[in-house]
């Protein structure tokens, strides 16, 4: 994961935990949100939390995420079914978790110079 981010950002630390902090706020707000969506049955709400954090799973280089996140942009799409929906949101949300608990035990994030 962090090899894409050292190359975009050219190995800048303060710039990868920027990017790291910014995705674990996204993240933990997903989580959240995807599961009130879940619970309503909002499915449209669903689409919206996956495909808005597209680019930045793009960005991270979570690439198994963002291919679940399509996965499920695709499943609302064409109606494939509930069961396919639930399984995919199911490995989203624990995709994120994995990632957030990985993030969260980065050493660039509790450097002293990160605000």
């Amino acid at each position: 994961m962090l090899d894409k981010l050292k190359e975009m950002t050219g190995g800048d630390e303060k710039r990868m935990a920027l990017y790291l902090s910014t995705y674990k706020n996204a993240a933990e707000d997903q989580i959240l949100s995807m599961s009130m969506a879940l619970e309503d049955s909002n499915y449209n709400e669903i689409r919206i939390i996956v495909h808005s954090a597209k680019p930045l799973l793009k960005l991270l280089g979570l690439d198994e995420l963002w291919e679940c996140a399509n996965d499920i942009e695709v499943s609302i799409d064409t109606d494939i079914g509930l069961e396919l929906l639930l399984e995919n949101c199911e490995d989203f949300l624990s995709l994120t978790q994995d990632a957030l608990n990985k993030i969260s035990a980065h050493s660039l994030l509790h450097d002293s110079w990160i605000c």
